[in-house]
């Protein structure tokens, strides 16, 4: 990525692999320390993204690191696709981790823009 060389796609979809089903190592199960680096996200096209981010469906990690994945694409979907579905993901990580208040405050920003009446 900092050679300015596009992401080769076999790269991409073994990574992608490992993330949805590689066990993550202990601290990680409860630590939240996401393997995917958010200042990647601009590298990647959206489906590249959203294929690294299977890690959401991995069934051997902690609500907290699957909803970190689901914030990542909620991130990405905010900050590089100005995608409006990005409150869906970050609705769906609520859910998944709802004792994370951070998630809970993002949401409410996000649905508190949306409501708010356009300044003249």
């Amino acid at each position: 990525m900092r050679s300015g060389r596009p992401v080769e796609r076999p790269w991409l979809d073994e990574f992608a692999h490992r993330l949805e089903h590689t066990p993550f190592h202990a601290g990680s199960r409860t630590s939240g320390s996401l393997a995917y680096p958010a200042q990647y996200a601009k590298c990647l096209n959206r489906q590249m993204h959203l294929d690294v981010c299977a890690g959401s469906s991995n069934p051997k990690i902690s609500n907290p690191l699957r909803a970190q994945f689901l914030e990542a694409v909620a991130d990405y979907e905010l900050l590089v696709s100005l995608d409006p579905l990005a409150r869906n993901y970050l609705a769906k990580a609520s859910i998944v981790s709802p004792d994370d208040t951070k998630l809970s405050r993002k949401l409410k920003s996000l649905d508190s823009e949306a409501t708010a009446e356009p300044k003249h």
